[in-house]
């Protein structure tokens, strides 16, 4: 009987059918350099970028055969409208980008990632991108390892394992700067033409299964929610709620015998 609930799925079913373009949404905590990114990319100059919240709804953004949406990132809830927007585009992206800044996380951000990793099971569709590496001293490549060790150690200690997710270190405006310029130098200093080399792989090895399949189920998955269940759909599922435990309990006693 939920037929408005019916009509609106499958309207959202047949967009996501018809869309020929992968959509990757770049999110994480406000000023790590998400919109920064999509300018570096793109080599959109009209993207507002800021040190506040420069980002307050979610914008979409051509590059290639790709689009980009620039989220207005989780705020720990300071923003509800934002969180919000944030996560019904993810639930229609194929891939995300969690951008974090050299600080790495704090506890918020992290129970923010953790949150759409493994709550929402985003994790396989996950890429962690370290931004502003220029504004810390010391030499690249020690830099990465020191913070891929801290990294490590954050999961870790949570029960996690940071290794199931790619990983780029840059410095998307040390990039805008160098090509402004044609200063070489500063291009690669920034480590973002590595980024990209990374990006055009995990969209090539994940893109298109995700899009077909991942996507759709989520959009699915979005609308249960709203689906009242009746009275005899509660006693089903009472029912099959025992017998699954029953099937358990004789697991466990046959187990038990074996051993």
């Amino acid at each position: 009987g939920n037929t408005v609930l019916a009509s609106q799925l499958d309207a959202e079913l047949d967009n996501a059918k018809d869309r020929k373009k992968l959509q990757l949404a770049f999110v994480g905590q406000y000023s790590s350099g998400k919109s920064t990114i999509i300018s570096a990319l793109t080599g959109d100059k009209s993207i507002k970028i800021d040190a506040n919240v420069a980002t307050d709804k979610v914008s979409k953004y051509n590059w290639h055969d790709i689009t980009l949406l620039d989220t207005p990132g989780i705020l720990a809830g300071k923003v509800e409208k934002h969180d919000q927007d944030t996560k019904d585009a993810l639930k229609e992206s194929d891939l995300v980008f969690y951008v974090l800044t050299s600080q790495l996380f704090d506890d918020v951000v992290f129970d923010n990632f953790i949150d759409l990793a493994y709550t929402q099971h985003l994790a396989d569709k996950m890429f962690i991108v370290i931004n502003k590496m220029g504004m810390e001293a010391g030499e690249y490549e020690q830099l990465v390892n020191n913070y891929t060790a801290s990294l490590k150690k954050t999961f870790s200690d949570r029960g996690y394992n940071i290794d199931e997710f790619p990983i780029a270190f840059v410095d998307a405006n040390d990039y805008i700067d160098g090509i402004a310029e044609q200063d070489d130098e500063f291009v690669q200093l920034s480590h973002f033409e590595r980024f990209i080399d990374m990006l055009n792989t995990f969209v090539e090895k994940k893109g298109i299964v995700k899009k077909q399949f991942d996507t759709p189920v989520r959009i699915l998955q979005s609308y249960l929610k709203d689906i009242e269940v009746s009275s005899i759909d509660k006693t089903l599922c009472e029912f099959y709620n025992q017998f699954e435990q029953k099937l358990t309990n004789s697991l466990k006693e046959i187990k038990r015998d074996v051993e």
